[in-house]
This record gives structure tokens, C-alpha cells and sequence, in this order.
């Protein structure tokens, strides 16, 4: 076994390096079969195109060859109590002094061991997530061994996979790697960049902004800037790295021209590097550095090609990205804005010809200057709103709501992000002189990230997230079609008949929900988790919730999306059970709760109340029967029902749920008409919707 053990840790530690993944799979196994086709077929596109092939399949395929089962296979879905060897892997932890750590860290399983003595030791793979009792080391590679609990992925969690609770842990050592010696030097940067800044909050920011490390943001912070839209200028993206680019070439510009653009494409690359390579970063640093590379040799470099060069590394580094919301984002938004900037160039041609004929008088040049300045307000405009249209058509499809504050909110940021990204060099330079000078560029600092907290929570309030039905992925496909026609198409009638087909569609996918028909879903699973029912109507334009079990999160959250939901009237539940409440905290988290009713509360029931309270919900709470609100709620043995009367108090419609042998019994009567449906039992989720 430790002959095992050594032959596992080194291959280990071969296999984190993509490296050395390549270079096996082209020399071990394809590099043959390349020089035999380089031998013997003629030099055409087709032999490149089989070469790469062959290289791309190897860089995938090798490490299966050799990769350990999961651990999942061990555990068949269910919780076990484990020794455990785990190995540190999460990107936003830094030794960098004065930031907050996550709260749950991703690490991955190394090995493992049932905790009985006749269990033999697991040699596995997988991530999970770790948190623990006690602080985790904050360094990336870090390898701890101890006892502990794997549990299953919840969908009701934030974190949908596997987590391991570290009751008491050991740090065993450090694997180093590349990577691990890129974030020391991150690390390095975080504490002369947060050195001075006292505040926690824009220290944490800080890091956030200029280098990925969004270990210490808060999930209630987050949330003010995911509503404002805002939440992208905490992600290194595009707009990061081509600041970061335009300050490398602004610093170069004294240096001959191919010098300085290869230096700053590999400046690019490195700043890349430093904040963990997240697909929009490597996006951006893929296509910038070959287009300064392109440049530096005199190349011709279309911009959309590179988007495509940039597509193809990732998917070949990746293919899991292919259906990621961050691929989605990255690349719709910079192709419509590539397409756009076509299209304003010839715009900008066509009005400013007369100023090419013009002579050079003091006021002819004071008109073009504010031409130049009224174009590119104009054209900062256009670009922030088609940016914003592609942009919700994604969110729309991934997460159903749209956040209407976000053009204001990123117009009043965005000044200041060039002068807070040049803020950076200045910041690090002043950390080696006086303390009062590095203490004025601290209080800079702090003071641009405050201005940007209050913008952002501006937005999300007085702009929350409009929350819209499902599109599908024919409809999204077919938006995006058009937004991509009506930027390319030069014939104006056709482009302008795309775009107003676009707006159509684009603008009928939220207004359906608000005018669709009332709705109400049950879901259920087995006899131990109560059902869950969320019920809008939009007669009253109210949504009720009943029995928020967090097994049924995912759905219900779903069903409160398709709904439009911007709150919750009530919240009620059909037994005084800690089960029927346990999903109400998340819920609460993520739609504001106007009131909570309480069940009838006798001996140990109260300790429901206090879970409840436990909750820190801003709702308010009603007994039974003391002012209920709408909702009336029957209980009897094995069942339950809800009902709704009108003014008149005549019965408008009511919903029964009753147990039997089978699964749970669905009654729906409404205006005299009956509904019946059956649910049967089962692990997983079942779930019934009626509209009337």
C-alpha cells in the first residue's frame, strides 16, 4: 500500500500540471501517428486540421487513462463518516493579510477511508466543498488529513455538491505547482495593494476588483450588486484585462512598437495568471494577447476571429464551459459589441466626411473635437444598451429575471473604473515610501469603492429584478439570431425589420408572465418531506407559499420565477414541524417575505417557532386565525387543504392533499369544476402545476 501511495501522490502531482497532460498525450500516443501522417500525405489544411484533432483528443483523453474513480462510486449517494486526505484548491483563498476567508472551500478528495476498522483506504478523485469549525489554511495546496462527514449535494443549498465537514483536521504539508507559485506572487500584491486600507469592506473589494479574490465578499453584499447589475466589476472579465492592457501599452509607449506590444501581451497574459485564468479573463487575455502579438508582426487581425481562437482554447481546455452561464455572458456580449463597433465606425465615416474637406481653421478644429466628443457619447450609449439587451437575453434563460437598474447603475461606475485601475501601479509604488502617502492612496481608494456600494444599492432598490418566465432554449437561440442580424446586416430595412422582431420577442417573454393565467404547482417526493405548494394569483397579483421544504428548493424557486415574483404575501404550513420549515431561510434570502403564518404551537412544537426566529427574517408573524391574511388552511389526518374566498365569501377555489398508498392525491375544485391528479412516491421530486 505505501508502494501504491507513492506512485498515486506522484502522479498527482503531475496531473495538476496541464502541461505535462500534453505533452504525455502528443508524445506517448499521437506524436507517432502525427509524423506518419506528415510523411506520407500531402501538406494541406486538412492534415493540420487531423494533426490538431489528434492533439486535442490526447490532451483529453490521456488522463483517463491513468485518472482514479470518483468517490462518489464509494458512497451510492448517501452521508458516511470518513478519514479523509484532501488537497486545497480554491481560488479565492490568500495569505494576504487583513482579507476574509470563505466561508466553504473547495478542495479535492484525495483519498479516503470508511471510519470502521475493517474498511480498506479509497484512492479517489472529485471535489468537494469543505468547511469546517475551525479557520482552514488560507493557501492554495494545502493538505489536510482528519474525520469527518461527506454529505450529498442539496438542491437547496447555495453550494449544489458535495460537501465535507472537517470536525477536526491536520495539515499534512503543501503540494506546490505552478499555480500555487502564481498566487504567492498574488499574495504578494494583495498585501502592498490593502496595505493602509482600513475599512474591511473596501479592502475586500479591492481584492475583488483588481485581482478575482472574492473569498470576502458577503453573500448580503453580493446580492446589492447581482440586483444593481454591477456584480461583473467584482469578476475579472474583459473590461478588467483590457484596463490592464491599455495601462501596460500607456506605460510601454516609449519603447519601439513590436517591443512594446509583445511585452504587453505578455504582461496580459501574466495579469491573467495572477487572478486564476476564469474563463471571461482567459477569454479577454486570449484574444488581447494575440492581437498585440498579431500587431507586433504586422498581421491582419480581425476581431472576430481571435472571439473564435478564444472560444476553441477555452472549449478545448474546458468543453464543461460550453454550457456555463459565464460563457454565455462573455461571448454574446463581446460579439454584439464587436459587431456593433463595425457598424459605428461606418457611422462615424459617413457624418464626419465633411471634416476632411474642411481647411484647418480654429474653429473648424474646435467643431471636430466635439464631433469626436459627441460620437463617443453617443456611441458609449448604444453600446451600454445592446450590452445590456444581450446580456438579459442570457439572463433570462439561465436565471429567468432581468435587472433593470443595470444601465444606470454601470453608467454612474464606469468613470471611475479607469481612474480606480490606474489607481493600481500608483497604490503598489506608494506602499514603499511614507506611510502617509500609502495611507492618502488607501483613503483614495476606499472612497471610490464606497461611492460604488452606494450606487449599487441605489440601483437595487429603487430598480429590483424583474423576474419573467422561462424563454427555452428555441426562443433564446432565436433572439440571439436576430441581435447578431441586426448588428451584421448592412441593408437597412432587413436589419431594421431583425431588430424590431427582436424587441417583440425580447419584450413578450416578460410581460407573458404578468399576464398569464393564475397557477398553482405541488411538489412532492416521499411520505417523510411534506409537499411544498406555491400558488400565484393573478387576480390579486399575490404569491403564497406553503411548507418551504428545502429538498424542494430547486423547483419551487423555479415555480416562483415562472411566476414573476418580485415577493412573497404569505407563508404558511400544514404541521408545526421543523421539516416543513427548513427551506424558509434560503426563500427568505432570495424573495422578501411579507408575513409568516404560525401554526397552532403546543410542547415541544416551540422549538419550530424558534428555528423560525432563528431565521432573522424582516416578515412579520400572525397566529391562526388571528388575522390570517387570505389563505385558509384545513388540517385533518393525512391531509390538508387550502382554500381562497372571494369578497362574497363564496368558495373560489380550493386545493386538497391527502396520503395514501400510493403517493398523495391531488384535489382541485374551482367554480364547481373538479381536478384530480396523482403523485406518486418517490426519491425524487414530482411535480404538479394547474392554470386557470
Amino acid at each position: 500500500m505505501s508502494l501504491l501511495r507513492k506512485c498515486q501522490s506522484a502522479l498527482e502531482s503531475v496531473s495538476s500540471e496541464w502541461c505535462f497532460c500534453a505533452g504525455a498525450a502528443a508524445g506517448a500516443i499521437f506524436a507517432p501517428a502525427a509524423l506518419f501522417l506528415c510523411l506520407f500525405l500531402p501538406r494541406s489544411r486538412a492534415l493540420w486540421v487531423a494533426v490538431g484533432t489528434m492533439l486535442v483528443l490526447g490532451f483529453k483523453l490521456m488522463p483517463l487513462l491513468w485518472s482514479p474513480p470518483a468517490f462518489e462510486t464509494f458512497l451510492n449517494g448517501r452521508a458516511a463518516t470518513v478519514r479523509y486526505e484532501i488537497r486545497l484548491e480554491d481560488l479565492r483563498l490568500s495569505e494576504a493579510p487583513g482579507l476574509d476567508a470563505p466561508a466553504v472551500v473547495r478542495a479535492k478528495l484525495i483519498r479516503f477511508k470508511f471510519d470502521h476498522p475493517d474498511e480498506k483506504e479509497h484512492i479517489c478523485s472529485g471535489n468537494v466543498m469543505v468547511f469546517s469549525n475551525y479557520p482552514l489554511p488560507r493557501r492554495y495546496g494545502a493538505i489536510l488529513s482528519g474525520k469527518g462527514a461527506l454529505i450529498p449535494p442539496d438542491p437547496g443549498r447555495p453550494h449544489p455538491s458535495w460537501l465535507l465537514r472537517a470536525d477536526n483536521w491536520e495539515l499534512k504539508g503543501f503540494q506546490n505547482s505552478w499555480r500555487s507559485c502564481v498566487l504567492k506572487i498574488r499574495d504578494k500584491l494583495l498585501e502592498r495593494l490593502c496595505s493602509s486600507i482600513k475599512d474591511d469592506t473596501a479592502r475586500n473589494l479591492a481584492a475583488a476588483f483588481y485581482l478575482g479574490t472574492t473569498g470576502g465578499m458577503s453573500p448580503e453584499r453580493r446580492r446589492d450588486f447581482i440586483a444593481a447589475g454591477t456584480v461583473h466589476l467584482f469578476a475579472v472579465s474583459g473590461l478588467h484585462v483590457g484596463m490592464a492592457a491599455l495601462l501596460l501599452l500607456l506605460i510601454l509607449r516609449t519603447l519601439p512598437f513590436r517591443f512594446r506590444c509583445f511585452t504587453a501581451a505578455a504582461g496580459v497574459w501574466g495579469y491573467v495568471l495572477l487572478t486564476g485564468a476564469a474563463l471571461p479573463a482567459l477569454r479577454a487575455g486570449v484574444m488581447i494577447g494575440l492581437f498585440l502579438i498579431c500587431r507586433g508582426m504586422l498581421f491582419h487581425t480581425p476581431p472576430l476571429r481571435l472571439m473564435g481562437v478564444a472560444a476553441g482554447v477555452i472549449i478545448i481546455a474546458e468543453p464543461d464551459a460550453l454550457s456555463s452561464v459565464g460563457f454565455h455572458y462573455s461571448f454574446l456580449i463581446t460579439a454584439v459589441l464587436l459587431l456593433l463597433s463595425e457598424r459605428l465606425q461606418e457611422w462615424r465615416q459617413l457624418e464626419g466626411r465633411l471634416f476632411t474637406i474642411m481647411p484647418c481653421t480654429p474653429g473648424n478644429l474646435f467643431r471636430r473635437r466635439l464631433f469626436n466628443w459627441g460620437f463617443s457619447l453617443k456611441s458609449a450609449v448604444i453600446s451600454g444598451i445592446v450590452a445590456v439587451l444581450a446580456g438579459s437575453v442570457v439572463s433570462l434563460y439561465h436565471n429567468l429575471a432581468l435587472t433593470p437598474g443595470a444601465v444606470a447603475a454601470n453608467w454612474f461606475t464606469m468613470p471611475v473604473l479607469g481612474f480606480l485601475f490606474a489607481l493600481l501601479p500608483v497604490k503598489l509604488l506608494l506602499s514603499f515610501t511614507t506611510p502617509e502617502l500609502d495611507r492618502f492612496a488607501a483613503q483614495v481608494i476606499e472612497g471610490i469603492f464606497s461611492y460604488l456600494r452606494a450606487i449599487s444599492a441605489i440601483a437595487s432598490e429603487l430598480a429590483a429584478p424583474f423576474y419573467a418566465c422561462a424563454p427555452g432554449i428555441i426562443l433564446s437561440g432565436l433572439m440571439v439570431i436576430l441581435l447578431l442580424l441586426t448588428l451584421r446586416l448592412r441593408n437597412a430595412r432587413i436589419a431594421c425589420l431583425s431588430g424590431i422582431a427582436f424587441l417583440l420577442l425580447f419584450l413578450s417573454v416578460p410581460l407573458y408572465s404578468h399576464f398569464s393565467s393564475s397557477r398553482v404547482t405541488v411538489i412532492s417526493s416521499d411520505s417523510y418531506r411534506p409537499p411544498t405548494v406555491v400558488i400565484s394569483d393573478k387576480g390579486l397579483n399575490e404569491v403564497f407559499v406553503v411548507n418551504p421544504v428545502r429538498d424542494h428548493s430547486l423547483h419551487m424557486e423555479e415555480a416562483l420565477k415562472r411566476a414573476g415574483t418580485a415577493k412573497i404575501k404569505e407563508v404558511a404550513f400544514s404541521a408545526p414541524q421543523v421539516r416543513n420549515m427548513n427551506g424558509l431561510l434560503q426563500m427568505a434570502l432570495r424573495y422578501p417575505v411579507e408575513r409568516v403564518i404560525m401554526p397552532p404551537l403546543t410542547g415541544r412544537n416551540w422549538q419550530f417557532k424558534d428555528r423560525i426566529t432563528e431565521s432573522n427574517g424582516s416578515y412579520s408573524y400572525a397566529e391562526e386565525g388571528n388575522g390570517m391574511g387570505i389563505l385558509r388552511l384545513f388540517r385533518e389526518k393525512n391531509k390538508f387543504a387550502i382554500e381562497y374566498p372571494d369578497s362574497g365569501v363564496m368558495l373560489d377555489w380550493r386545493l386538497e392533499i391527502s396520503n395514501c398508498d400510493r403517493g398523495r392525491e391531488i384535489k382541485f375544485i374551482r367554480q364547481g369544476k373538479e381536478v384530480r391528479y396523482l403523485l406518486p412516491w418517490s426519491n425524487k421530486n414530482g411535480v404538479w402545476q394547474h392554470e386557470w
